[in-house]
């Protein structure tokens, strides 16, 4: 009865039932491997991973002795909760123990480490699976170490653990793929990225918005709109945006717009980063309608502006200095790119008093002021022929522990 019990609180993840469970089996001098192991599952699922390393240190109170699942139970629980050097601790303890770990023991380890953000960690388990002769590494484990590389930002070492992987006759699948891809799309690696998509046999979204992020990445709008329009598959938000921001980025604001139409027409919702991407565009081709017709629809949609999207705003009304100085009181916490905008559109627009006065705002923030908000005031001090204010920024300017007399163009 307890063991059915036990049963339903592993597979339904109920720690505190089993523990319960488990703690008057010991109380009846009754408890067994089965049970101990079907409550660190349940602990492990609850990310109680030290939970389940206690557990599997009280075992040999009861004359019980730990086996190799034992020590994969807790590794899981390890994996679990993203602590890659513990798991690699028990995975240790099974050759102190003399026990002989299997590719479970070395899987489970290798993912606990990919969580925590530990390539080298598993790399190393890998080379030691290979050098095994008893074990032989199979697509999990070189999938798990290419996605630990992968969020690492170890591109180069992704694609010789998936060269290796080829060499072992160990056939990459989607995964293996994807995660090399979105190494290469962290570095801008546009051409690695395509060449990898071009070998998979089975591509999927996530393939694409690697690639098209790759291709953002390495500023080729082109390509990413190509990757776009020919997607194996039905492109999803991410795919969108990224493709939006590789526009963005080469000035491309038209494209940016039309995508983010299809968007729509697609039925793909925009999120925060598709409009603040096109509203970026919008800022970079001058085009401040553009940019504020898609802050209203933000604003419609529910969406919560961020202080980027605003920056950006703020920027592309450099000609519409009154707009500027709207949107920057809207910001709650302005940071020095909203107060260079804000000083940038008025000094442009010769409202030199508006810029002297937010820049007197910036020095009395916690904020320090840098090369361009010295310049922008510079400029407007010469607009409004303050020839007091002028000598007080230039000595200011020098003594800022940011700024020298030398970085300040003339």
């Amino acid at each position: 009865m307890a063991s059915d019990a036990m049963r339903v609180a592993e597979k339904t993840g109920d720690w505190r039932t089993a523990l319960v469970l488990l703690e008057t089996m010991c109380d009846q001098r009754i408890p067994d491997q089965v049970s101990y192991h079907r409550c660190m599952s349940a602990c492990g699922a609850a990310g109680l991973w030290a939970l389940a390393v206690h557990l599997l240190a009280t075992m040999c109170c009861w004359q019980l002795v730990p086996e190799v699942i034992s020590y994969n139970r807790c590794i899981s629980a390890c994996r679990k909760a993203a602590k890659g050097l513990e798991a690699v601790r028990l995975l240790e303890q099974i050759f102190e123990k003399q026990l002989e770990a299997d590719v479970i023991s070395f899987n489970t380890a290798i993912s606990a480490c990919e969580r925590s953000g530990l390539w080298s960690e598993a790399l190393e388990l890998l080379k030691r699976i290979a050098d095994d002769r008893e074990l032989v590494p199979d697509v999990i484990s070189y999938s798990s170490v290419i996605s630990a590389c992968d969020k690492g930002e170890q591109w180069l070492m992704a694609l010789s653990v998936l060269s290796s992987m080829e060499d072992a006759a160990v056939r990459p699948n989607a995964i293996s793929f994807n995660s090399a891809i979105s190494a290469c799309a962290k570095v801008g690696q546009w051409l690695q990225a395509l060449e990898l998509l071009k070998r998979m046999e089975f591509t999927d979204v996530i393939s694409y918005s690697g690639s098209i992020s790759a291709c953002e990445r390495g500023r080729q709008w082109e390509m990413a709109l190509v990757l776009l329009r020919s997607a194996h598959c039905e492109p999803d938000v991410i795919c969108y945006s990224s493709a939006i921001s590789a526009c963005e980025k080469n000035g491309q604001w038209q494209q940016a717009l039309q995508i983010l139409q299809q968007m729509k027409r697609m039925r793909r919702v925009p999120n925060v980063i598709s409009y603040s991407s096109a509203i970026s565009a919008c800022e970079k081709g001058g085009q401040w309608l553009q940019a504020l017709q898609l802050f209203h629809v933000m604003s419609a949609a529910k969406l919560e502006v961020d202080r980027i999207c605003f920056n950006s705003l703020i920027a592309a009304c450099e000609s519409q200095w009154s707009l500027a100085l709207e949107l920057f009181t809207m910001l709650g916490q302005p940071n020095l790119i909203s107060y260079n905008g804000a000083m940038g559109a008025c000094q442009s627009c010769g409202e030199w008093f508006q810029t002297l006065q937010l820049f007197q705002e910036l020095r009395k923030s916690d904020l320090s002021p840098d090369v361009i908000s010295f310049e922008i005031v510079l400029r407007a001090c010469e607009d409004g022929r303050q020839e007091i204010f002028l000598l007080r920024c230039l000595d200011d300017a020098r003594r800022s522990w940011q700024v020298t007399g030398r970085s300040l163009r003339s």
